[in-house]
């Protein structure tokens, strides 16, 4: 029951995080935005009241708060006022000598549990809705703090594990932000098209890392499987000729392409001995689940497709379409051979490495049979004649 809970958890989290970064790529502004993430943040945490913002500078280069949301949580006429009068513009707070400007001020996350007790407190105003609990957050762009997130009121607390679950979360948070910056400063010197292009791009690479976060905190003994997948995929596909445009479909797709095993039970991806044949049939669901995740993703390449075909085979044997031939994207074909590489070389839960010159082998004796003439070919060239290396 408590994988379930993990589980949803982490798929509810995800879908967060796709659907925001999605309708950012679309122009829908900002503050739209941070008001649906502070919602979602409320929800996913079960807290009563909180405010999403950016950490800028002033003059004397000291921090303070500027919302991008907050809760209405008016107590009177005049906050009622207030909040009206500043929710679309954003509200400023500069006294750190609060809850929330300790975050400002150490850049590290604030947990309080008992906030009357707290010597951070600063107090509070009079009528101000009851504090019991209080976690503040920041978050990042490029190791600069560009904001923070305040949350009030769970009926459990808060700790280190809702920290932790927040992260992927605080990095979506950051990347719309430096986003948000850089459309600024673009819009005064660049064409319409080229911010466009820019800002898909920055998105689109934060989305990835996010669910690269998602997944490898859930499944521990694949960390980096996926990276050395998409290193190979893009080594392979420049060998080959591809465009520039496949080429980086084909490491976009293999950044992520084991995405579906976000809803695959923790102790199944790490059993240290032979799946079940129940246990194998859950764990071939990852490529249909992936590509029901991204199928709503506007992707400038087909990374939903690839993602469902990697694990078909050229004579139809794979799953989980059985396709076969040029049925298959080569973008498919090239990832099917980039993760049977790394899957063979590298460590599994269930066996140690068994090294490059195994996989080597493995992919020669199936070629034209599992896997593509072409592309076989290439993976072999790279490896033994212009001394490709997979980072371990």
């Amino acid at each position: 029951m408590i994988e379930k809970t993990i589980n949803l958890r982490s798929y509810d989290l995800l879908q967060v995080l796709i659907t925001i970064q999605s309708q950012y790529i679309t122009d829908v502004d900002p503050r739209v935005l941070f008001e649906q993430l502070l919602n979602n943040l409320l929800g996913l945490t079960q807290s009563e009241y909180g405010f999403i913002g950016e950490v800028l500078h002033g003059p004397s280069g000291s921090p303070y708060l500027k919302t991008f949301a907050i809760t209405n949580i008016a107590w009177d006429e005049g906050t009622q006022a207030f909040y009206d009068e500043h929710r679309r513009t954003g509200m400023e707070f500069n006294n750190l000598e609060t809850l929330f400007g300790q975050v400002m001020k150490t850049g590290e996350p604030v947990i309080s549990n008992c906030p009357s007790e707290d010597t951070r407190r600063g107090g509070l105003p009079a009528g101000h809705p009851q504090l019991n609990a209080f976690l503040g957050v920041p978050f990042f762009m490029g190791g600069e703090l560009v904001g923070m997130a305040g949350i009030a009121n769970r009926p459990a607390g808060y700790n280190n594990v809702v920290v932790d679950y927040l992260r992927p979360f605080l990095a979506v948070c950051g990347s719309i932000i430096a986003a948000y910056r850089n459309d600024l400063r673009r819009k005064k010197a660049e064409a319409a098209l080229e911010q466009s292009l820019d800002k898909i791009k920055t998105i689109l690479g934060a989305t990835v890392q996010s669910i690269v976060a998602v997944i490898e905190s859930k499944d521990h003994y694949t960390a980096g499987h996926q990276r050395r997948v998409a290193n190979l995929a893009r080594a392979i596909a420049t060998e080959m000729g591809l465009t520039t445009d496949q080429i980086e479909g084909v490491s976009m797709a293999g950044t992520i392409h084991d995405l579906g095993k976000i809803s695959i039970p923790t102790e199944i991806l790490s059993k240290p001995t032979k799946l079940s044949g129940i246990e194998f049939s859950l764990i071939k669901t990852h490529s249909q689940n992936g590509y029901d995740i991204l199928k709503g993703i506007d992707f400038p390449w087909p990374v939903a497709r690839i993602v469902l075909e990697h694990h078909e085979k050229m004579n139809g044997s794979g799953y989980p379409q059985g396709l076969s031939g040029d049925e298959l994207l080569i973008e498919s074909r090239i990832i099917a051979v980039a993760d049977v590489i790394e899957a063979i070389a590298f460590y599994r839960p269930y066996r140690p490495a068994l090294g490059i010159s195994k996989a080597l082998d493995e992919i020669a004796n199936d070629k034209g049979i599992l896997f593509d003439r072409e592309v076989v070919a290439a993976c072999l060239r790279l490896f033994k004649q212009k001394g490709f290396k997979m980072e371990g």
